[in-house]
């Protein structure tokens, strides 16, 4: 007797259904539905350190005044003493300014001048006893105009002679110079910094030019559109806004954005 043939279990596909044609196009899958998607590389930062930097896009005036009846013309320092007041220097006198350009505070002394003037530099000098030690910077410095330190140990020094700046570390090493060209000579004078940064005077191109600790140039602020010429004594506070003593006697007073 003759098997009878297996009972078929699936059930007839239905007319059409595996006709390539009709079959239904899969739709992608949504980013929501859990399947990986390809993100672009990230940019490596330019500094190595992979930590992110404070960006500085130049200055904003905020007030200007002169004090040009109260103190010499040229020669003066410019210290600032705290958010709104400073000691400016100048030919035999020492005034207190606030940021309304009023002088609060005169002395006619020329210790207390000569005090304003160091204290514009900023530099470290290490004193042992009654002596003071000498450090070799590392790098060719012609004239050493003014200096300043940050936060990190990097020192600055204005190179007045050899038109630029150098950037040296902790062990005075040599890791950067700002040396731009721009249409006049350029003319380094005076600098300090913001805590990381440093913001410099560029006495002939009418300039305050913001750098960072490897000397590469982060803006440039043309003073001449304030109308103010030879910016040559520069000094803020950290985190504090920047106080530019020009050449005829002005004051101007920016905050850093």
């Amino acid at each position: 007797m003759s098997k009878k043939p297996a009972a078929q279990t699936t059930a007839a596909s239905k007319k059409g259904h595996n006709d390539p044609k009709t079959l239904p196009v899969p739709r992608p899958l949504s980013p929501r539905s859990g399947a990986a998607q390809k993100l672009p590389a990230p940019k490596p930062d330019s500094s190595g350190s992979g930590a992110a930097k404070r960006g500085v896009s130049g200055l904003r005036l905020r007030t200007t005044f002169s004090v040009a009846g109260d103190l010499s013309v040229w020669g003066g320092g410019l210290c600032v003493a705290g958010g709104d007041l400073a000691w400016v220097g100048g030919r035999g006198s020492v005034s207190t300014v606030d940021m309304a350009g009023r002088v609060t505070r005169t002395a006619d002394s020329l210790s207390s001048l000569v005090a304003v003037c160091w204290c514009v530099g900023g530099g470290p000098v290490h004193r042992h006893g009654a002596g003071v030690q000498g450090v070799e910077l590392g790098v060719d410095v012609e004239y050493a105009l003014d200096m300043s330190v940050n936060s990190k140990g990097d020192v600055a020094v204005a190179d007045y002679n050899g038109e630029k700046f150098c950037i040296l570390d902790g062990q005075h090493k040599h890791v950067g110079t700002y040396s731009p060209t721009k249409s006049g000579p350029f003319s380094p004078h005076s600098l300090t910094s913001d805590g990381e940064n440093f913001v410099i005077c560029d006495l002939n191109n009418n300039t305050i030019d913001t750098i960072d600790r490897r000397g590469v140039c982060l803006s440039v602020y043309h003073t001449a559109d304030d109308c103010r010429w030879a910016p040559f004594r520069v000094d803020m506070l950290p985190s504090n806004c920047v106080w530019v003593l020009f050449g005829g006697g002005h004051v101007c007073v920016y905050d850093q954005i």
